[in-house]
């Protein structure tokens, strides 16, 4: 497993341990916003220069329902209420459950979403996304990758269809 940095509204993260400097400004409000990012309980969103909306789930995350509703919502805010292409890095995610997919295939995820790629490396992330695609026909195009740079590319086709 690879370890990284992020940065940003007193948030430090490496690996598995979260730090908060303000942890009841988290405790207290479904998401944290700023002007760049919105950190949710299962992943931290912002939106690229491109209009591309960045999922990334937190490393060993069981998405519940409540979770995939606090990430769409927070989708929503990125975008202004608009739809966008998603990536979703779900390379380090542990679970997710059948309501969460449900939700995000249904209308509430199409409200945002215009196309979505899942960026995975594992055989979990591959099961999710199977399951996904195959068993929640999505109402939005929906792509497995394990090259961000391809996700992208593919993603960037739908950035005109909001």
């Amino acid at each position: 497993m690879g370890r990284f940095k992020l940065t940003f509204l007193g948030l430090v993260e490496f690996g598995y341990n979260i730090y908060i400097e303000s942890y009841q400004k988290l405790k207290n409000s479904r998401f944290i916003m700023s002007s760049e990012k919105i950190v949710t309980r299962a992943a931290v969103l912002w939106v690229d220069q491109e209009g591309i909306i960045h999922s990334l789930v937190n490393p060993g995350a069981e998405v519940k329902i409540d979770d995939m509703k606090e990430i769409i919502d927070a989708g929503y805010a990125l975008v202004g209420q608009k739809k966008a292409p998603v990536l979703v890095d779900m390379r380090e995610i542990r679970s997710s459950d059948r309501e969460s997919r449900e939700y995000t295939a249904g209308p509430e995820g199409e409200k945002v979403t215009t196309a979505l790629a899942f960026l995975i490396k594992s055989k979990v992330g591959e099961l999710i996304g199977n399951f996904f695609i195959n068993f929640n026909n999505p109402r939005f195009p929906t792509k497995i990758f394990t090259a961000e740079d391809e996700a992208l590319d593919w993603l960037r086709g739908y950035l005109n269809e909001r």
